[in-house]
């Protein structure tokens, strides 16, 4: 088994932030709790994480500038940012700013630790970043790779599923950012819930 996914955990609330650090300890997971973006960003300077649990309202730093920050001083690490505040336009923001998800609170752990894995393995990716063979690069350059510029509304994204529905195409879309980096998948049936 390999080594340990490393977690900071960054929230306001010290009771939450060192609750949900113990129970993703109890998972597998190294986690370490932060209390204020100021704290968090130190904590990144001296110490390399596989990701971040960030909430999005803080006293001072928020969690949209705090995201910043983390981006600007270390770009490979994937944020989760996590609010107890519905609002749709502060999660398409936090998107845009790089967030790798963006998750309600209360939020199962379960799926928490799913998305942190899948965080850790991009950010794995980007650290050390892989030459596939020219076949493989092929395959996926071919027309069942299509993109979507992270900045598109999710209108135009089902409107590429549906136009290339008779041609046979698979239903995922490649998410790629301003510098046409691959962000992530979105698949028909994760745009449709």
């Amino acid at each position: 088994m390999g080594q340990a996914i490393r977690v900071l955990v960054i929230d306001d609330e010290v009771r939450f932030a060192d609750n949900l650090s113990r129970l993703l300890n109890a998972r597998g997971f190294c986690a370490e709790a932060a209390y204020t973006g100021v704290d968090a960003l130190k904590a990144v300077k001296s110490k390399q994480y596989d990701a971040v649990v960030l909430d999005m309202k803080m006293p001072g730093m928020d969690g949209i500038e705090t995201l910043r920050e983390l981006k600007r001083q270390e770009n490979e690490i994937e944020v989760i940012m996590l609010t107890g505040h519905a609002d749709v336009e502060t999660g398409i923001q936090a998107i845009r700013e790089g967030a790798f998800d963006y998750l309600f609170k209360p939020c199962d752990v379960e799926i928490l630790s799913e998305r942190l894995k899948e965080a850790a393995a991009a950010e794995s990716i980007k650290r050390n970043p892989v030459l596939w063979p020219r076949s493989v690069v092929k395959e996926i350059s071919t027309t069942n790779f299509i993109r979507l510029d992270i900045r598109d509304d999710l209108k135009k994204a089902l409107a590429i599923f549906n136009e290339n529905k008779q041609a046979g195409m698979r239903d995922e879309l490649h998410v790629i950012d301003r510098q046409d980096r691959l962000r992530g998948v979105i698949s028909k049936k994760d745009l449709l819930g």
